[in-house]
């Protein structure tokens, strides 16, 4: 595959906008781009940052949606470097301990 055609978005197929995340497809039968997406769960340290933050970065990159994502609970920069390490495959919890040793320093 050509480095340009790996860089190309995605195609949608009909009115289905993918979640990035087949099983969670199945489920829902995908969502509409007038769609108000609302995560909630009855537990706390439910995954459902992980989860939002996940499929926002399928439908930005893969796709090249624009998202618009809010988070109550995350400061800016707790929100930049999660985004950061997703994208990088580091553990968030590693970065941020240097991040803050390095502060300190």
């Amino acid at each position: 595959m050509k480095l340009a055609e790996a860089l190309m978005p995605k195609k949608l197929e009909g009115n289905m906008i993918p979640t990035g995340l087949p099983p969670l497809d199945k489920i829902i039968k995908g969502w509409h781009l007038s769609d108000l997406i609302v995560l909630s769960s009855r537990w706390r340290r439910g995954g459902r940052s992980i989860l939002a933050r996940n499929i926002a970065r399928n439908l930005t990159v893969d796709y090249r949606i624009p998202v618009v994502y809010f988070s109550l609970r995350m400061s800016e920069m707790d929100f930049l470097l999660q985004a950061s390490c997703c994208g990088s495959r580091l553990y968030f919890s590693r970065v941020r301990e240097l991040w803050e040793r390095g502060i300190k320093s």
